[in-house]
């Protein structure tokens, strides 16, 4: 007989230190829930952060969906079996939400089993894990000079990697602005968040873009627009990003079908760490590249998809993951804040690292105290 999991689940709301502006309002709170799952003396953790507007389903929906979780699951012993697991409790055709941050805990319960990183773990294959993983510096869409300042702190913390909101009102200002205040060795990311309905518009509002020569330009058009995406990617100096995009069942490969040059991965919206994992081998093998990033987290989602950003580091490359710091808090994990511009893997099994709110830590040393193990 095998080891049986339980199931354990703490809500959250969460007020970042600053509203973040964005093309879709700014974003002052977020709500989730941190899950655990429980058994044979370990206990693995994860996060479900649902976002509608990325096609998970809604806060309401995923609230159902783990009030109804059964009171036990037959505990994984492979990555194949994680899958199994999550189908037997009934949430093959359930959110996207739900489904990553289930599947995290029980990634990380099995990475403890064996005693390993979870990045380790994700891996399989031959070569090793990254030690660390460069990270982007997320600046909202604030007036030019407040940004240019925000982005120059950034980079003397560290940061060789930028990312850019975009709102529709002083977006080149802002640009350049940027542009100047870090200079031409820091890569440039450009966030618009779908302002233009269609290549027509966009094309002439783009090209002027080129000055600050974005690294990549993050979904310009609405979502439906995967084609209309992928040509004008080709009309322009600068490859463009698929993001909101992804968010329905297909969209990657229809995404790799036409030519999208670069796909943004929100594991914890996009069907978990193996699905993303799956994703970043499909598109290397069309020469495609995947940018791995956070939803705006509390920081067990971030964990998971850093490991995942460290075991495929030469195949990602820096990662959208600055993000856990901005909320009032903290976050709330210790060892997520940037150093240097990069994240450190945490040497210990599974994600590797303690929890830096009371709550948190409170909750997980009951959970231990329950399971007669070690919750960090």
């Amino acid at each position: 007989m095998g080891v049986r999991l339980s199931w354990a689940v703490l809500p959250y709301d969460a007020a970042l230190a600053a509203p973040l502006p964005t093309a879709r309002g700014a974003i002052a709170r977020r709500r989730g829930w941190y899950v655990a799952c429980r058994g044979g003396g370990r206990i693995g953790l994860g996060e479900v952060t649902p976002w509608p507007a990325w096609g998970t389903e809604t806060e309401a929906a995923a609230e159902r969906a783990l009030a109804a979780l059964p009171s036990g699951v037959e505990a994984p012993e492979t990555l194949d079996d994680v899958r199994a697991c999550l189908t037997a409790l009934g949430l093959a055709s359930g959110g996207a939400a739900v489904w990553a941050g289930l599947e995290a805990a029980l990634l990380d319960w099995l990475a403890r089993r064996f005693g390993q990183p979870l990045a380790t773990l994700l891996r399989e294959g031959p070569g090793e894990s990254a030690r660390q993983v460069a990270v982007a510096a997320l600046i909202g869409a604030e007036p030019p000079e407040l940004a240019a300042a925000r982005a120059a702190a950034a980079v003397a913390a560290g940061h060789r990697t930028v990312k850019l909101k975009l709102v529709g009102e002083q977006d080149l200002a802002r640009a350049r602005a940027v542009r100047a205040a870090v200079g031409a060795a820091v890569a440039l990311r450009l966030d618009a968040n779908a302002l233009w309905p269609d290549a027509d518009a966009a094309l002439p509002d783009l090209l002027p873009f080129a000055e600050v020569a974005p690294e990549f330009f993050e979904q310009p058009l609405p979502a439906h627009d995967l084609a209309g995406l992928a040509a004008l990617s080709r009309r322009l100096p600068f490859p463009l990003a698929a993001d909101e995009a992804l968010g329905t069942a297909g969209a990657f490969d229809a995404a790799i079908a036409a030519g999208v040059p670069v796909l943004v991965c929100k594991p914890m919206v996009h069907g978990g760490l193996l699905a993303a994992r799956d994703l970043i081998e499909r598109a290397r093998a069309a020469g495609l590249r995947v940018v791995l990033s956070s939803s705006l987290d509390r920081g067990l989602g971030s964990a998971g998809v850093l490991h995942l950003a460290a075991a495929f580091a030469q195949e990602t490359g820096c990662a959208g993951l600055g993000t856990v710091g901005l909320y009032a808090d903290g976050g709330a994990l210790a060892g997520l804040t940037p150093q240097d511009g990069c994240l450190p893997l945490p040497a210990g099994p599974g994600l590797g690292l303690s929890p830096a709110v009371p709550v948190l830590r409170d909750w997980l040393a009951g959970l231990d105290q329950l399971t007669g193990g070690h919750a960090t």
